[in-house]
């Protein structure tokens, strides 16, 4: 068995999500309608998922960024927390640049901010939950770790560098 087998989820082996998509050649008005149920279901099933991890995280946000205000040395586990919640954490698309911004003017440590910079626009818990019904568990586990681990990484190199 080919090793991405084993990561990919069944539907995404070819196995059908569902039994009401017909296969062979149609129409295109019969294609935009199937699109439009399947779009219409993903709606409603990953709308209020996606408000109440959104809302969660918003709550937790004081547990897992408790460093604005405050000066925060470079050290292994502050960057290696940082990079799990910087990878767990919504943020909308460029919406990393001014928290960054921000943390370095509160005295965030360079390396601290490379680690916040490069996981927070890659990936967050709503999306890999979102994710879930079309990847296994183990490649969304998988991905998160990579992306904490390219910020740990990055923190590093920014704290070198910088």
């Amino acid at each position: 068995m080919h090793y991405s087998h084993r990561l990919a989820a069944r539907e995404a082996q070819g196995i059908p999500i569902t039994g009401d998509i017909e296969a062979g050649p149609r129409s295109v008005l019969s294609l935009l309608m199937d699109w439009g149920k399947l779009a219409g279901r993903l709606f409603v099933t990953l709308t209020p998922e996606l408000i109440l991890v959104v809302l969660a995280l918003g709550a937790a946000r004081a547990w897992l960024f408790p460093l604005a205000g405050v000066g925060v040395p470079f050290g292994i586990l502050t960057v290696v927390g940082l990079a799990v919640a910087g990878t767990l954490f919504v943020i909308p698309t460029a919406g990393e640049v001014p928290i960054v911004q921000s943390l370095l003017m509160f005295g965030v440590a360079p390396g601290l901010a490379g680690s916040l910079l490069l996981t927070l626009p890659a990936v967050s818990l709503p999306s890999l939950l979102m994710m879930r019904r079309a990847c296994s568990a183990r490649l969304l586990v998988l991905v998160a770790t990579i992306v904490a681990c390219l910020g740990v990484a990055a923190g590093f190199v920014a704290q070198m560098l910088l």
